[in-house]
């Protein structure tokens, strides 16, 4: 099955243009990196509808699903294949996230403890 199959050519512009979108959006400091793929699922299925015959048919939100599709896989492939050493990446994400351990102070009562009467 050939993926190119389920883009059009006008799908491969849409998925290019909001590659170059989500760029834009993941550099705003005021924009959650988990909202983007929303963001860009939106604007495909408007530029798909808007920009091809027939308006807001199923064929064409499909069109808009798939090239937000294509444009987040392109940027996960990048990101993705970008990491030279897994550990070091594993390591460096550990070191973000500031994890402290907390010691058991004992106050806390387990079932071992009770007492049965």
């Amino acid at each position: 099955m050939d993926f190119m199959n389920f883009l059009v050519q006008q799908g491969i512009i849409i998925a290019a243009a909001l590659y170059v979108v989500g760029i834009f959006l993941k550099k705003a400091p005021f924009m959650p990196d988990w909202l983007i793929p929303f963001i860009l699922t939106v604007l495909g299925v408007a530029a798909a509808g808007f920009s091809m015959s027939g308006g807001f048919t199923v064929e064409n939100i499909l069109q808009g699903v798939f090239a937000a599709g294509a444009a987040v896989l392109t940027n996960q492939l990048q990101k993705q294949g970008s990491v030279q050493n897994v550990g070091d990446a594993f390591a460096a994400k550990a070191a973000n996230n500031d994890i402290t351990h907390t010691e058991d102070d004992g106050d806390s009562t387990d079932d071992d403890d009770r007492e049965v009467s």
